[in-house]
């Protein structure tokens, strides 16, 4: 009898040993996948420390594609590992991704973060333009995209009764952060003197909408000058200066809506 218990307590200790190996593979899976609050993170905690961590998301996440061409992955301990997408990734929460090494967990769901960060809309537009220039409006100050691209909204009212040709439909611009409006397409399709209300609603990745901001503009065939301000240059001297320069863009030689003579133009600058 004495001669079977070696063989029964080994038994013992190795399918102890088996079941601890399986217990230690079971909690080295992935335990969570989320953004960060503004999206520019995605957060993976395990159960267990993980013995061999590889830095190149690429061998990490078979589909490592969606985290965009120079994406970022690092391990800041053991059983955390930070993966920062670039600005060109399509992952979105609730999307999945999936390891290489399928004791990490296979596939695991991105969720979204708890509190997301609400994108905030930007944009300039002058509110009296000259149909002589190009309308320019520019939103690319607007901010909490993530790292990523915005969803631009616009809407333009009262609506246009004709669309603009690959610029503006019946009442929205083009989903863009710059918008240029051609000056024919002014003269064209907008009334002289009605005060038209631009609206913005941006939107990021994570499905957040930021609050919708709008601007006025009139189109006035009086001449309304529009202003280049060039970059700060340094002047080196006995007191070293930077200056700054302006000057009025030419109205173009071909307008006839002005109906006033051009008249001199008075500089005032002031700082912020």
């Amino acid at each position: 009898r004495s001669s079977h218990t070696p063989l029964m307590t080994s038994g013992y200790l190795l399918v102890v040993v088996i079941l601890s190996a399986l217990a230690h593979l079971t909690y080295g899976l992935v335990q969570s996948a989320q953004f960060s609050s503004d999206g520019t993170i995605i957060h993976f905690v395990f159960g267990a420390p993980v013995s061999e961590r590889n830095n190149t998301c690429s061998t990490i996440f078979a589909n490592a594609r969606v985290l965009g061409g120079s994406s970022i992955c690092v391990w800041p301990d053991r059983d955390t590992l930070s993966v920062y997408p670039s600005f060109d990734a399509t992952l979105v929460p609730e999307d999945i991704l999936s390891f290489v090494n399928p004791i990490l967990g296979g596939n695991v769901t991105v969720s979204a973060p708890s509190t997301a960060e609400v994108p905030m809309a930007s944009f300039s537009v002058p509110n009296q333009h000259n149909p002589c220039y190009p309308l320019e409006i520019d939103a690319s100050f607007s901010s909490g995209a993530g790292g990523r691209s915005l969803t631009y909204s616009w809407v333009v009212s009262p609506a246009l009764q004709v669309a603009l040709p690959a610029a503006i439909s019946t009442s929205t611009f083009p989903p863009s952060s710059t918008i240029t409006v051609l000056s024919t397409d002014i003269d064209t399709y907008f009334d002289s003197a009605q005060v038209y209300t631009i609206t913005l609603v941006v939107t990021n990745f994570l499905g957040q909408a930021g609050q919708p901001i709008s601007r006025t503009v009139v189109f006035t065939n009086t001449h309304v000058p529009v202003l280049q301000i060039f970059p700060p240059v340094l002047i080196l001297g006995s007191n070293d200066e930077t200056v700054l320069r302006a000057t009025i863009i030419p109205v173009p030689a071909s307008c006839s809506s002005i109906s006033s003579p051009l008249p001199h133009y008075i500089y005032q600058w002031s700082g912020l």
